[in-house]
């Protein structure tokens, strides 16, 4: 009766020692036991008959993944299919007849006889290293098994490569340690839903060990909201689909529910039926309550924010936004920032990304245009780079500059309006000047001859009123002197002669055109001690109208004592200077009244607890044209003391 083997190529083959293995199948085809082979193939069963066949069992051992021989107990090789030849690296015609210990390393080679002795007893199996004839050995492991009723002996040999099954062992094992120790939650369940595997990270998230998890159906875990979800991501899965991120909920042992995102995927089994998935779980409750935070602080900005992730897609807006793109938060998140703006900007943010986003945009504070509908409106944009847990964001907030360009146009043309009406002054206070000036010279010169009695004698009160007339008369040209130059100065019309200048000259001058004022009031007016003949290269007028105010004002604020005006030069490590201190034993100005005593119009408060006389203009003036010399006038003083006021000027005004 004829007997038929039959045998998977698709599978490994199975152990040399296994009841039906291959070795007892070939050994079966060479006792004469069977007579027919059925082969399961990629193909479908083929039926071989093995009694027509020169090698009866060469169909079988050429469909196996291992190296087969038959060996003598020489260990020479009377034969040997493809798989050993490849993994020798040699042709079939060079392998057989050629001794094993050929193909073994040095080390092995002195073992193979050992091992053929031992398996003329008894199936034997060791690890060998073979011998290629370019590159390292290869581990490789021989079972050898005697072939029975054969004279002379003979042995069947199956030789494994061993470096495959340690490369797959070792990443299976780096597998399974990487989902052991990933902080993640990784889980595996049935199309059912029931728990086959659980790791570390699934543990700490959800506070079961494994041991309390596995065979426990998995929508144990999910709150009622959630079942409905994971169900449907379950059939998604088993059709074969890898289910993208979602946002859902699960409880904790101790009752607590957090938010997670949840990944599905597919597990086949060897013939690619979906037979499992498996589930990435990852803590989002944190990030979900930042994400909410950051949303509450999007909110409260006046300005409308727009946050993107590198790629330039919007993935948050604020109310602010909506409003000025005019269009709902849904319809903004997804598009790209560049398509919500200008050309302009989409270039230039397109160059930033490429460049990989700096923690300075370089359009910072630049207006741009915003499409809006069917228009568009000009807005200030600035941005920058966020950390967060999902990484890189870009904060984009703008501004609408709308009414703030109107008010500017608006400012442009006061300020033009402003301009024409100083410029109407300018021309006003020219054209006086002489119109006024005119006529007090002429009251000036006439007084002073009528107190000169060229008219005539004059009587004691005729004299008290001639000279009040011509007091007032100087204090008025005075003032309308004062009041052109400072025009002058506001319009920048004001020009500096430069020529040398002798300082003692002017101060007599000066001394000389205050003297009767002093006498008057029955105080000294005199020159200090000064280094001799001192020269300045400055403007003489206007160096002389600064010291006429400063000791005009220590006379007329000093009622008894003295006014002293003296003249040295110094050096202030930077350049050379001329200093003018003007001395007096007046009232004196107190320490508030120090901070204002420059400002224009202002007038200090008078010993008597009132405002003092005058303009306020006259230090004003000085303080400016002494910064129009490059110098500056500064105060010492104290209540009931006196008051020194010192004008320091360079030795050389340069007017460049």
């Amino acid at each position: 009766m004829a007997k038929a083997a039959r045998l998977d190529s698709r599978a490994a083959s199975p152990p040399l020692s296994a009841p039906g293995g291959l070795a007892d199948v070939i050994a079966a085809i060479a006792a004469g036991e069977v007579d027919a082979l059925v082969l399961r193939t990629p193909a479908g069963e083929q039926i071989f008959s093995a009694v027509t066949e020169e090698h009866p069992y060469r169909v079988l051992v050429e469909a196996m993944q291992e190296g087969a021989l038959t060996l003598t107990r020489e260990s020479m090789v009377v034969y040997a299919n493809s798989a050993f030849a490849a993994l020798v690296g040699q042709g079939l015609e060079t392998v057989i007849g050629s001794n094993f210990k050929r193909f073994v390393c040095r080390r092995d080679a002195a073992r193979i006889e050992g091992l053929l002795h031992e398996a003329g007893t008894a199936p034997t199996r060791a690890e060998i290293s073979l011998q290629a004839p370019s590159g390292p050995c290869v581990p490789a492991q021989i079972s050898i098994q005697s072939l029975p009723g054969r004279t002379p002996e003979r042995f069947c040999a199956v030789v494994t490569d061993l470096s495959a099954v340690e490369v797959n062992h070792q990443s299976q094992a780096r597998l399974a340690s990487i989902v052991e120790t990933s902080s993640d939650a990784i889980a595996s369940v049935l199309l059912d839903g029931t728990v086959l595997s659980w790791n570390r990270g699934a543990e700490s998230l959800l506070g079961y060990a494994a041991s309390e998890i596995i065979g426990r159906p998995v929508l144990a875990l999910l709150p009622g909201r959630a079942r409905g979800q994971f169900q449907a991501m379950l059939e998604r899965t088993a059709r074969g689909e890898a289910v993208a991120t979602l946002e859902t909920a699960a409880i904790r042992e101790d009752g607590l529910e957090i938010e997670v995102l949840l990944t599905l995927s597919p597990v086949h089994d060897r013939e690619g039926k979906v037979v499992a998935a498996s589930a990435i779980a990852r803590d989002f409750t944190e990030r979900r309550r930042a994400h909410r935070r950051l949303l509450s602080v999007l909110e409260s900005a006046p300005d409308a924010i727009v946050v993107v992730d590198l790629a330039g897609l919007v993935v948050m807006v604020n109310t602010q936004a909506e409003t000025l793109f005019g269009s709902r938060r849904d319809q903004l998140i997804g598009l790209p920032l560049t398509s919500l703006l200008s050309h302009d900007f989409s270039e230039q943010f397109a160059e930033w990304l490429r460049l990989g986003p700096r923690k300075v945009w370089p359009g910072s504070h630049r207006e741009f245009t915003v499409l809006r509908g069917g228009g568009s409106l000009p807005a200030e944009i600035s941005i920058g780079t966020v950390e967060t847990g999902d990484g890189i964001l870009l904060c984009a907030t703008l501004r609408d500059v709308s009414e703030r360009r109107l008010f500017q146009s608006a400012l442009q043309e006061r300020n033009l309006q402003l301009e024409e009406a100083l410029l109407a002054k300018d021309r006003f206070l020219a054209a006086m000047s002489h119109e006024l000036r005119t006529p007090l010279t002429a009251i000036v010169g006439l007084t002073g001859l009528l107190l000169m009695k060229t008219a005539g004698p004059l009587q004691e009160a005729q004299v008290r009123h001639l000279e009040r007339i011509l007091g007032s008369s100087r204090h008025l040209k005075t003032l309308i002197s004062d009041l052109l130059d400072l025009a002058r100065l506001e319009s920048g019309n004001a020009t500096l002669q430069i020529e040398p200048v002798a300082c003692n000259e002017v101060l007599e001058e000066v001394l000389q055109d205050l003297s009767s004022q002093a006498e008057h009031k029955g105080l000294a007016l005199a020159a200090g001690s000064s280094c001799g003949s001192v020269t300045l290269h400055t403007d003489r007028r206007y160096l002389r109208q600064i010291l006429s105010n400063l000791v005009g004002n220590s006379v007329k604020y000093t009622n008894q004592g003295e006014v002293v005006v003296s003249v040295r030069q110094e050096n202030d490590g930077r350049r050379d200077l001329v200093q003018f201190a003007v001395r007096d034993t007046g009232v004196g100005i107190c320490a508030e009244d120090l901070t204002r005593l420059f400002s224009e119009f202002w007038r200090a408060q008078s010993a008597t607890g009132g405002r003092s006389e005058g303009t306020g203009i006259g230090l004003y003036l000085s303080q400016r044209l002494a910064s129009l010399l490059g110098g500056r006038i500064t105060v010492d003083s104290e209540p009931g003391r006196g008051s020194t006021f010192t004008l320091s000027l360079p030795q050389q005004v340069h007017t460049g």
